[in-house]
């Protein structure tokens, strides 16, 4: 009775491995460009670029067709998004009302007015987390920007609200790495919950940041916060979102980079003359210092903005007499170019025209980028997981075959024989590793399945057919578990055994064909972790992390 319901749990947690699997293999990604044309002005000095970028757009607004404003300002948005943003400027007033607003709220806290220290503090915290690498950049400012969000943390404590302190307290850790709060300014209970805190963050394991770019020394900002030249490795960070900066001139600010630092590890590469040609204000463009720089790094810089967001993108290079368009694929091929009149023209404005519509039209045949088609068509992680997955299956089912032979040998055994012992020790020690691969095989392939159905063309298919093989090998495997030989006063039943660990077997088999239907309708999920532990008679299924 025990090794049943061990058995019957097994396939509860198969089951919901099966979802856990799909929203694993699903991946939070920027919403898709919308269909339309993302053109790309080219200035040949910073002067110039607000008038260039207004010219293009002006120019191109006119052509025939769909205009082409959503698609560059969601270029512009998807950009700073997954590559980099411009660091963020902050006001003179801004700073003088981040720190009334600090002083207020701790003035108001001593009084015991913790709605108003709430609004005050409110008000200060949204100016720090708006333009943390801004504050942070100063050391004593820094420690400011911590003490104002821990004192969040002791209006939390003291109107009795210790989950949103512990969180409070969390986030503050990470919105100023590596700066330690002043000792004589916080409360014990603060004090304390930060330590705890920070035991618990070293405890986990979060994976390593790599940072490192075309030159070496540049310094590297996370949050703000200087941690060290390039090449820099940490390994001191908890998991969470980060903004890391690389500064090769220390006249101005680098580009901003948005990191997710979770239990893998993460490489930034940044190249300089890149981060100094691009720009995301007003909108994406380049400029250069001079006509031949932009003439040698348009296209290379421009391909780099084409395979940030995976889609076709059109230069667009004013001349004197003529202007140049480049159209550049995310896929490495080779650039195509135009030249058209630099005044309005029926010819050169048809020329323009041809161009956009092309590009239009490939946008219209699927509104997500070229990448993700392509990772549709072919995606060798998820082909590498259900092979993986699915050769441990074999290796469960060579094992289960192996341990019923070895059962049949016991039973041909008499009990006093002096082989009976090992030939019981032969067929009880096989155990653990069945239920070992079947649950591991599963696991991998269900991964594998429910990527591959994610990213197929027509997953509704793969759905409706692996969900009905699912389901036929689920009832199998339910059979099975009913129709088991009860054993009565013997101490081995290897019958009842052979037909449990066949229908573990079965539903490990199915949980992938299940992954598959439930992967195409599931939302997108975020830190879904699992856990499997295997014994001698049970396998244990953990859990941790939601579904949203």
């Amino acid at each position: 009775m025990r090794t049943s319901v061990h058995i019957a749990d097994l396939f509860v947690g198969l089951l919901v491995l099966g979802c856990t699997s799909s929203a694993i293999a699903q991946e939070t990604r920027p919403a898709p460009l919308p269909a339309g044309v993302v053109v790309i002005p080219v200035a040949t000095s910073l002067s110039e670029l607000e008038s260039v970028a207004q010219g293009v757009t002006r120019r191109v607004e006119a052509m025939p067709g769909d205009p082409v404003l959503a698609a560059t300002r969601a270029a512009t948005t998807r950009f700073e998004t997954v590559h980099s943003a411009e660091a963020a400027a902050i006001a003179a007033s801004d700073v003088e009302r981040w720190a009334n607003s600090s002083r207020t709220a701790l003035r108001l806290l001593s009084r015991g007015d913790y709605d108003g220290a709430r609004r005050a503090l409110l008000q200060a915290q949204a100016i720090s987390e708006r333009a943390a690498e801004a504050l942070n950049r100063e050391t004593v400012r820094a420690r400011q920007v911590l003490d104002t969000c821990l004192f969040v943390v002791r209006a939390a404590i003291e109107t009795g609200d210790p989950r949103g302190a512990e969180a409070q307290a969390r986030s503050c850790r990470r919105l100023v790495p590596r700066m330690q709060a002043s000792t004589y300014t916080h409360t014990p209970e603060v004090r304390e919950l930060v330590a705890r805190i920070d035991r618990e963050l070293e405890a986990e394991s979060a994976g390593v940041l790599r940072v490192d770019g075309d030159r070496a020394g540049c310094n590297v900002r996370i949050n703000g916060v200087y941690f060290g030249p390039t090449p820099l490795t940490t390994s001191e960070l908890p998991r969470g979102d980060y903004r890391v900066q690389v500064e090769c001139d220390e006249t101005r600010s680098g580009r901003v980079h948005p990191i997710r630092l979770d239990v893998e590890d993460v490489e930034l590469v940044v190249h300089s003359a890149f981060e100094r040609a691009v720009h995301t204000r007003p909108s994406l463009s380049l400029a250069y210092e001079s006509p031949v720089l932009a003439s040698t790094r348009a296209e290379q810089d421009g391909a780099t903005i084409a395979r940030a967001l995976g889609r076709r993108v059109l230069l667009v290079i004013p001349g004197p007499e003529t202007w140049t368009v480049i159209a550049i694929e995310p896929r490495g091929r080779r650039p195509s170019s135009l030249r058209i009149a630099s005044t309005p023209s029926e010819e050169g404005d048809s020329r323009l025209a041809d161009a956009l519509e092309r590009d239009r039209d490939a946008g219209d045949l699927d509104s997500t980028n070229e990448p993700e088609r392509e990772a549709r068509e072919r995606d060798p992680l998820a082909i590498s997981l259900m092979t993986i997955g699915g050769a441990t299956l074999a290796t469960s089912v060579g094992l289960l075959v192996l341990r019923d032979h070895r059962g049949d040998v016991m039973l041909r055994t008499s009990s006093t024989s002096a082989s009976y012992l090992a030939n019981q020790d032969a067929y009880t020690e096989l155990r653990p590793f069945v239920l070992a691969t079947s649950v591991g095989g599963g696991l991998l392939a269900s991964v594998g399945s429910s990527r591959f159905v994610r990213r197929a063309r027509h997953p509704s298919v793969f759905a409706w057919i692996g969900g009905s093989v699912g389901l036929g090998l689920f009832a199998w495997a339910t059979v099975d578990v009913t129709r088991a030989p009860t054993c009565i006063q013997r101490p081995y039943c290897t019958g009842h055994e052979s037909n449990l660990d066949r229908a573990t077997l079965l539903g490990a088999f199915a949980t992938p064909m299940l992954a598959m239907p439930i992967a195409a309708a599931l939302p997108s999920t975020r830190d879904v972790r699992v856990g499997v532990r295997v014994g001698t008679d049970v396998a244990t299924l953990q859990l941790s992390g939601h579904l949203r």
